[in-house]
């Protein structure tokens, strides 16, 4: 698909006489950032400042991983209610949602597998 998108957006660029030119690419560079200070600049350069910013992104990494998972705790908590209803469409959905959050929780995955076998056996029974 995305190779015929490209493909139609090439022949787009054809002149109309139906010579073969090729297309005209603007390679022009807009800096959008502003212009940077020379201290701070030797501050990052420093070893002293890469370690400081590499604290500040690990902080802010683990302060992330901290949130997405009690959000996918709580997803789990929904899920697991939902299981135990026998709405097992809602659980799996539940579940779903929390690995999109937190992918390596191994408890979401077997409790997605549990209630995927669920549904099935009630759908195949019917």
């Amino acid at each position: 698909k995305a190779i015929a998108e490209t493909e139609k957006r090439l022949s787009s660029t054809k002149p109309k006489d139906g010579s073969k030119k090729k297309p005209q690419v603007d390679r022009t560079v807009v800096n959008t950032r502003a212009p940077v200070n020379i201290f701070s600049l030797l501050f990052y350069l420093s070893p002293y400042g890469f370690m400081a910013a590499l604290e500040k992104d690990a902080e802010e990494r683990a302060r992330r991983r901290k949130e997405n998972e009690a959000f996918a705790n709580a997803l789990k908590d929904k899920g697991n209610d939902a299981f135990s209803k026998g709405d097992y469409e809602a659980a799996i959905e539940k579940y779903t949602e929390g690995l999109k959050k937190q992918k390596d929780m191994p408890m979401l995955y077997t409790n997605r597998f549990f209630a995927a076998g669920r549904w099935y056996l009630r759908h195949k029974f019917q």
